[in-house]
């Protein structure tokens, strides 16, 4: 179990994964008043990502877009592949908790 607290300018208070593919498994992990100037407060996910977040509490996270976590596709035929499971999501500012482009 982790607990994370986090500010960046740019994406994902507290993870960020972009680049090339990457494989982020993140569980019984705490995200408390994680900030992001741009989107993900708490965790940003690019297109090429792989991602499984299970049992994990996000509470009051705060960014430009998705307060808790965003997830970036690149418009083509791929897209990421993420899990999200038996988490909760408590009071976030930004345009939505979750965001999918």
């Amino acid at each position: 179990a982790a607990s994370y607290g986090a500010q960046t300018d740019g994406d994902g208070g507290a993870l960020y994964m972009g680049g090339g593919p990457n494989t982020l498994t993140v569980e019984e992990s705490t995200f408390l008043n994680c900030t992001a100037g741009g989107k993900g407060g708490a965790v940003y996910l690019s297109a090429t990502a792989t991602a499984t977040i299970r049992t994990s509490r996000f509470i009051a996270n705060d960014s430009f877009q998705a307060g808790a976590i965003a997830i970036e596709g690149n418009g083509a035929d791929t897209a990421p592949l993420i899990t999200i499971a038996d988490c909760e999501f408590v009071h976030h500012e930004g345009a939505r908790t979750l965001s999918v482009r």
